[in-house]
C-alpha cells in the first residue's frame, strides 16, 4: 500500500452531492478530502482553484518512512525518536512541523513555514543526498537508533538494513526527488491550500 502526497493551492470546496457509486468514484479520482478543520480549511472535498498549482506523488510506505527519518538526520543529526523525546529543543527548528506532524493534513500557514525551510536548505540538501560517505554514516546512525529504541516494525528494519548496505546513486536520486516534490507541494499549499497524506 502506497502513501500518496497531494499538494494543492487555492483550495476550493466542492459541494457535496448525493452518494452514488459514480459520484464517489469521481470524488476519489479528482477531489482531495480532509476530515477535520485545519488552519482555516474546513472539512470536505476540495480541488485546486483557478490558476493554482498542484502536485501528487507516491512515496510508498517504507520509502516515506525512510525519507522522513533521513530528513530528520539531515535537519538535526539525530533520529525522529530522539526529536520526539526532546520536542522542546526542536519545536522552532526547520522541518520540525513535518517530521513531527500530527494527523494527515498540513494547512497553508504551516506549509508556508515548511516551504521556506525547504527553500533555504535546498543547496545543502542536494549536497547531502549525493554525499555517499556522509549518507552511509547517517544511515548507520538511523539503524542503530531504531534498534535501541525498538519502536519500529521488523519490516521497516529490514527495509532500512537493505538501504543502508546498498545505498546506490539511484536511491540518492530518489531521495533528492522526494525533497523537491515536498518543496513544491508546500509551495502550492501555502496559497490557501493544503498538503494531504493519503
Amino acid at each position: 500500500m502506497g502513501v500518496y502526497i497531494f499538494g494543492i493551492g487555492k483550495a476550493v470546496l466542492v459541494p457535496r452531492t448525493d452518494h452514488t457509486e459514480e459520484n464517489d468514484q469521481t470524488c476519489l479520482d479528482y477531489h482531495r478530502t480532509i476530515d477535520y478543520k485545519i488552519e482555516g480549511i474546513l472539512p470536505g472535498c476540495y480541488v485546486a482553484g483557478k490558476g493554482a498549482h498542484s502536485i501528487s506523488f507516491d512515496a510508498n510506505n517504507s520509502g516515506a518512512w525512510f525519507w522522513m527519518e533521513d530528513l530528520c538526520h539531515f535537519a538535526f543529526g539525530i533520529s525522529s525518536q530522539e526529536v520526539s523525546d526532546n520536542r522542546h529543543r526542536y519545536k522552532n527548528k526547520p522541518f520540525y512541523k513535518l517530521i513531527m506532524m500530527k494527523g494527515n493534513v498540513i494547512g497553508p500557514i504551516t506549509a508556508a513555514k515548511l516551504c521556506t525551510d525547504f527553500s533555504k536548505a535546498s543547496k545543502k540538501a542536494k549536497k547531502y543526498y549525493f554525499s555517499t560517505q556522509e549518507k552511509q554514516e547517517n544511515l548507520s546512525g538511523i539503524a542503530l537508533s531504531r534498534k535501541v529504541a525498538r519502536t519500529y516494525q521488523k519490516s521497516e528494519t529490514e527495509y532500512l538494513d537493505r538501504k543502508t548496505s546498498t545505498f546506490s546513486l539511484e536511491n540518492q536520486a530518489w531521495m533528492w526527488e522526494r525533497y523537491q516534490d515536498f518543496q513544491y507541494a508546500f509551495r502550492c499549499a501555502k496559497s490557501k491550500g493544503f498538503v494531504l497524506f493519503a
